[in-house]
């Protein structure tokens, strides 16, 4: 069918654009998602979840530009969905399912591609992973209501972040030597004394920024005693897990006060609402 083909198409054309160097080339991808979701919805019906993938990507984007007309894309889509459900017979899958759908896609194979994509891959689809948790806002406690969803997440979560543990004595000597050198400017005497975490499947300290507001954000948003008793019997169940369970409980616990959160993650709030 025509949609068929153009479903492979426009795979193509995200994958190549939505992570591209250059802003401008971002803006029209997102720009080419918002009217093809506004105007052939129905015709395209297979590629709404590539579509709203290819939008929630962009709603961390580096460039404001593109993060503002990203947003503005989605509060519009959410507002006629609303409408669109308050007024139809119930067959029009809700924005917040779509939306649940792709995180728990995106979660199960969230491990796959931290073994196997480069560092700037992973950022994105990181991105991506964290624009989910920010557009469904309030409705993360919702989504993680659900045990498949909580239990997908929270494993992806252990796995990501599993420490490079091969051989601890080179790994504290690189630390050692690493802090030292940092701490012979400004940072005062204790800085060397810090330990340093090296994880198995990144290096890049913007991947380990992601991760922790990705847990700040699920903090935020979701129900914390939910949550907490969740990782609570990670950290007890698994030795494996234990390490990872106490990072993510110490950044959810943040975010669930409110600190160490963008501004921007309150922004979308608004825009996608209940079931």
């Amino acid at each position: 069918s025509t949609a068929g083909k153009l479903s492979v198409l426009l795979k193509k054309i995200i994958s190549c654009t939505s992570a591209h160097r250059h802003w401008r080339v971002r803006l029209e991808m997102v720009e080419l998602a918002d009217h093809l979701l506004v105007a052939c919805s129905q015709s395209l019906r297979e590629c709404v979840g590539l579509l709203l993938e290819a939008l929630v990507g962009a709603v961390n984007d580096e460039e404001p530009k593109v993060r503002e007309r990203c947003e503005a894309a989605l509060r519009e889509i959410s507002q006629r969905n609303q409408s669109c459900s308050r007024s139809s017979d119930g067959t029009s899958q809700n924005l917040a399912d779509v939306l649940s759908e792709n995180l728990h896609s995106l979660a199960t194979s969230l491990p796959r591609l931290m073994r196997t994509s480069n560092d700037q891959k992973k950022l994105f689809v990181l991105k991506v992973f964290l624009g989910y948790f920010k557009v469904l806002g309030p409705l993360v406690s919702v989504v993680l209501n659900s045990a498949a969803h909580l239990e997908r997440i929270s494993k992806a979560l252990m796995q990501v972040l599993e420490l490079d543990v091969v051989d601890v004595r080179i790994v504290e000597e690189r630390s050692h030597g690493e802090s030292l050198e940092r701490s012979s400017g400004s940072e005062g005497p204790y800085a060397a004394h810090i330990p340093q975490k090296h994880f198995l499947y990144f290096t890049d300290e913007k991947i380990f920024s992601v991760l922790m507001e990705i847990c700040r954000t699920l903090g935020f948003y979701g129900d914390i005693y939910l949550l907490t008793d969740h990782f609570l019997d990670l950290y007890r169940q698994s030795l494996v897990y234990r390490k990872q369970a106490a990072m993510v409980l110490n950044e959810m616990v943040r975010g669930a006060a409110g600190l160490a959160m963008a501004t921007g993650a309150q922004c979308l709030d608004s825009g996608v609402q209940g079931r």
